[in-house]
């Protein structure tokens, strides 16, 4: 799946790249995502741990997996990938 999209704020850019770069705020901008906690790996990258409920049409599950952040320029863009691992 891709999600991608262009957002207008009415907001400072170091207040909203604050507020993305915050792991409550980039949770409840992840659809379904329940748990997101800082995972503890070698990465280069920033990434988390994270728990998914994804439900399409009757089919519902809980899914663990990893939220990375990169290809980040400060204060203007980053790339979030979310790999899945399998139901929980």
């Amino acid at each position: 799946m891709k999600l991608g999209g262009t957002y207008r704020l009415k907001a400072s850019r170091d207040k909203v790249w604050k507020a993305l770069n915050d792991p409550e705020v980039l949770r409840q901008c992840a659809p379904g995502c329940k748990q997101m906690t800082r995972a503890a790996d070698d990465s280069p990258n920033i990434s988390y741990d994270v728990l998914m409920e994804v439900r399409i049409a009757a089919i519902k599950g809980s899914y663990t997996g990893k939220l990375q952040i990169t290809e980040e320029i400060p204060r203007s863009q980053y790339r979030l990938i979310l790999t899945g691992n399998g139901s929980t």
